[in-house]
């Protein structure tokens, strides 16, 4: 709980009352490798924090196959954007990847908390636009035309820490690239899993 209060601190100082409020309403989840935090057709009612772990988002192909996202890492706000601000049906899931401890809050809660201090405003926005921006970046690289291997070095310049946490299925689907072209483009320092 200290690392979740001293990332929104370091974004904004939160006033006590935003950090009693926090304290006394924040659940602490922990995930198995696999588990779903979010669910296809259900609404995502809780605002996450990720504290530890890695999760993979994807949505489910035609063929049931998954079809990657996005993934978030220790330190990232773990919701599904649409069904959370929406409170609307998931048309994706989230599933661990690696064993995870998650703090979070009730979308009612963080309405509550959104009204009650400005600043959880300014904290949580900060956070989207972050996301948001690498989002942007990710849609860039697939809709202009670039080739596998500008992507992959847009994700390796992106996503350092986990290139060696998440298979490389997922990377190549993230990518929108066959794992066959991803693995001939020779990309050595992708796990093979």
């Amino acid at each position: 709980m200290e690392a979740l209060f001293k990332l929104l601190n370091d974004i904004y100082p939160m006033s006590s009352g935003l950090q009693d409020y926090i304290f006394t309403h924040l659940k602490r989840r922990e995930l198995k490798r696999k588990e779903l935090l979010v669910k296809k057709n259900e609404i995502n009612t809780i605002g996450s924090f990720l504290n530890a772990g890695l999760l993979h988002c994807y949505y489910l192909g035609d063929d049931d196959k998954k079809v990657t996202s996005w993934f978030l890492q220790k330190g990232q706000m773990a919701i599904s954007v649409e069904s959370f601000f929406s409170q609307t049906p998931s048309v994706e899931c989230i599933e661990a990847m690696e064993p995870c401890e998650i703090f979070y809050l009730t979308y009612q809660e963080m309405q509550t908390a959104y009204k009650t201090y400005l600043e959880f405003n300014y904290i949580i926005r900060e956070l989207i636009q972050k996301y948001y921006v690498i989002k942007a970046q990710h849609t860039y690289q697939l809709q202009k035309g670039t080739t596998t291997k500008e992507r992959f070095e847009w994700f390796m310049n992106s996503f350092p820490e986990i290139i060696t946490r998440v298979p490389r299925r997922h990377i190549a689907s993230f990518l929108g690239v066959s794992e066959v072209t991803l693995s001939r483009m020779g990309s050595q320092n992708l796990n093979k899993r």
